[in-house]
């Protein structure tokens, strides 16, 4: 506890730190807003009394007090964007902070929510939703930080190579605890969620090749013809034929031209908005390979948004006046930004997303590290080659549970079946979720809330959230079949599988339960699987001594103190012997028949 607090008051420390940063960078802002009003209203002043006095040096006066003006503005900007860097700081520090208690669910949290999936894990194991594992270690700001952080926490990865390299960047990133934070007050100011819906292929100009030649051709010969007029060889006549009717075939391309330029603004905004990202990826220093490879596409990310920008300032020409009439009558802009643009398309467009796709995944890595920087008690799981699925977990707590209150509790399972017996309340659904939601984060190569961890690589298939269906004529009880009939299919596919079932069959009789939980608890019970069961039908427990099974059987209990409940929420090995119904109905106060 004593870490867990020195964590909080260290990200409480720094968040005042940051304060403190911003205040003198605050004052030479109020500052240079004085100045900048004082120069312009010197330069309107001085400009009036020129034109009155008719004296030049007192114009110079003006120029000069706008040049600082515009210096200043320069500066200001500066000023600003790094006052927003602070703050953005600021409220990171502020958030992590709040994950060391249960301030965080406080925090107004919209992304994740709206998640659409089919997958169970995102309800059953609070993975997204409002104050959700997702809510809890988002630090994305991008749609595809987004994405990519909510790929990892529900199918996480398919090897355990790429999961040990994971674990290696997370681990590095935690150790650059200043360039994690530099990312995050950088992702933290992101302000363009959009996506580029993209063409994979090349592609070429909507105007066939003679008409680019044609255009330019055309251009070469007004030119020469006005310097032919220049030296009174040829009439300017020629000229101006040739001028009149190039303007006619710009203005008649120029709609066209304009919608085949649209996407290009698509690009540049974007792709101005990841710079700041690009650049801060740019800057880490990283032994590890996952990073690097991260980093080259965010390096190739800033030099093709250079480049980009350079098209983009070619194409600004376009909505000058001056050079729509001036230039644009010797020089065929409009093809010229059409070609330069479909060239840089053709060169950086295909790898556009990959840029992207690298900066969202770096967001997912700062995010699963989360928990490494709020938590006490931490660890990356190991991970298990043996052909029998295994899972020992010690000393693992939820990590959506403030630190202080968790209750450890040890578990090691291997190949077979678990029932779990236990009163109302006791910890039984929290323990199955514990369970799940530890294994979700070591697939996705994140630190867990345990002592220590040792697990195979399986997929995680649970039923805890069953709900009915009224639409569709689907009872709670059929619901639930349906769930379970899923998993059987994907225990005959011989996968290693972590298989999590609350309150087996708790929406039909206790005679049907108990003959479908049997059922089905056998169907379950193949190699490469781990079934863990709760429920509170102690005539499941006998199925430690079916020989088929040999299931094991773990418990959560009670105990009374003073007429109240009190749970300690361990686990412990054998069946319950004991159910606090009764007792529950008197603490709400309601009176049960046999106390009347």
């Amino acid at each position: 506890m004593g870490d867990r607090m020195s964590k909080q008051a260290h990200w409480q420390n720094l968040a005042q730190e940051y304060e403190v940063q911003m205040r003198p960078w605050e004052r030479k802002s109020h500052q240079i807003s004085t100045w900048r009003i004082l120069l312009m209203t010197s330069a309107l002043i001085t400009a009036i009394y020129a034109d009155q006095s008719d004296q030049s040096l007192v114009f110079f006066l003006t120029f000069l007090c706008l040049s600082i003006f515009a210096y200043f503005v320069t500066k200001h900007q500066k000023i600003l964007t790094r006052i927003k860097m602070l703050k953005a700081k600021q409220e990171i520090a502020k958030k992590l902070s709040h994950r060391c208690d249960d301030s965080w669910r406080k925090e107004t949290e919209t992304k994740g929510q709206e998640v659409q999936t089919e997958n169970p894990l995102g309800d059953d194991l609070d993975v997204l939703g409002s104050q959700s594992l997702f809510h809890y270690l988002n630090f994305t700001k991008t749609a595809y930080g987004q994405t990519c952080l909510v790929k990892q926490l529900l199918e996480g990865e398919e090897r355990i190579s790429k999961i040990l390299d994971r674990q290696a960047a997370i681990q590095e990133l935690l150790d650059q605890s200043d360039w994690w934070m530099e990312f995050a007050g950088s992702v933290a100011c992101f302000d363009c969620g959009q996506r580029i819906t993209l063409n994979d292929k090349k592609s070429s100009p909507w105007f066939p090749k003679w008409f680019i030649w044609a255009s330019f051709t055309l251009s070469a010969l007004i030119i020469l013809l006005l310097l032919l007029g220049l030296l009174h060889i040829l009439p300017y006549g020629y000229a101006a034929v040739l001028i009149l009717f190039h303007l006619i075939i710009s203005f008649a391309i120029r709609h066209r031209c304009g919608k085949e330029l649209v996407a290009a603004g698509d690009y540049v905004r974007i792709l101005k908005a990841y710079q700041p990202l690009f650049v801060c990826v740019k800057k880490g220093v990283f032994q590890n390979e996952l990073l690097k490879q991260l980093q080259q596409s965010a390096i190739q990310g800033q030099e093709g948004t250079y480049h980009l920008q350079r098209v983009m300032d070619f194409i600004a020409m376009r909505h000058n006046l001056f050079a729509t009439w001036i230039v644009g009558a010797l020089f065929p802009i409009d093809v010229a930004c059409v070609v330069r643009f479909t060239k840089w398309r053709n060169e950086y467009g295909q790898d556009v997303e990959s840029w992207l796709m690298a900066v969202g995944e770096m967001e997912a890595l700062i995010s699963l590290s989360v928990l490494a920087k709020v938590k006490e008690r931490w660890c990356f799981p190991e991970f298990s080659d043996q052909k029998e699925s295994i899972l020992d977990v010690k000393e693992g707590v939820h990590p959506l549970i403030q630190e202080e209150k968790a209750i450890p509790n040890s578990m090691k399972l291997h190949d077979g079946t678990y029932l779990i017996t236990g009163s109302n309340m006791s910890g039984k659904t929290t323990f199955l979720r514990t369970l799940g939601t530890l294994s979700i984060l070591a697939r996705a190569g994140a630190p867990i809330c345990a002592k220590s961890m040792c697990t195979s690589l399986m997929q995680v298939l649970t039923s805890i959230r069953i709900r009915d269906d009224v639409n569709a004529g689907i009872s709670t009880f059929y619901a639930e079949l349906l769930r379970i009939k899923t998993m059987i299919d994907r225990c005959d596919q011989k996968q290693p599988l972590l298989i999590l079932i609350d309150e087996i069959f708790k929406g039909t009789n206790s005679a049907d339960r108990i003959l479908c939980a049997k059922t089905i608890i056998h169907r379950l019970h193949q190699s490469m699987i781990i079934t863990v069961v709760s429920t509170h039908d102690f005539e499941l427990c006998d199925l430690e001594e079916d020989p088929k099974i040999h299931a094991h059987n773990y418990h959560f209990s009670e105990s009374y103190q003073n007429d109240e409940i009190a749970f300690d929420y361990r686990l412990r090995d054998g069946r319950s012997t004991t159910t606090n119904a009764v007792e529950l109905l008197h603490m709400v106060g309601i009176s049960s028949l046999t106390k009347e």
